[in-house]
């Protein structure tokens, strides 16, 4: 892995982490108390809609409506929604860090959790290395 490469990877953590922290300075005009009103069975079908007309796609053997599919997977809310749910409330490993080394709690973490990519996408895409 090359130094540049591993300097971005520092650097995107300590942003991560600052952007975690409840205690850190934000922006008068963003929202960080959604969380506890988000209607979970609504975005839970939602996910799993996408989830069985992908698998639907796959039997037909259509293999674009997949990848599109897929790719609309990806950048769906509902779908990052449930992974941060998942990952900070649910699950029995919601108390240790990952590999970032953040551990996620409150709801206001979990909503800057939810935006961070959001906000973030165009530094985020990297060209692959061959």
């Amino acid at each position: 892995m090359s130094q540049v490469s591993c300097e971005w990877k520092v650097r995107m953590r300590r942003e991560l982490r600052g952007m975690l922290d409840a205690s850190a300075n934000r922006p008068a005009d963003e929202r960080f108390d959604w969380w506890p009103g988000v209607v979970w069975s609504k975005v839970e079908a939602d996910v799993r809609a996408l989830r069985q007309r992908i698998f639907t796609a796959a039997k037909d053997a259509d293999h674009k409506r997949v990848r599109s599919l897929q790719r609309l997977m990806l950048r769906s809310r509902a779908n990052v929604l449930v992974s941060v749910r998942r990952v900070t409330q649910d699950n029995a490993g919601r108390h240790t860090a990952g590999v970032d080394g953040v551990v996620v709690l409150d709801d206001e973490s979990r909503t800057a959790m939810v935006q961070w990519p959001e906000l973030k996408q165009s530094q985020l895409i990297m060209a692959a290395m061959r």
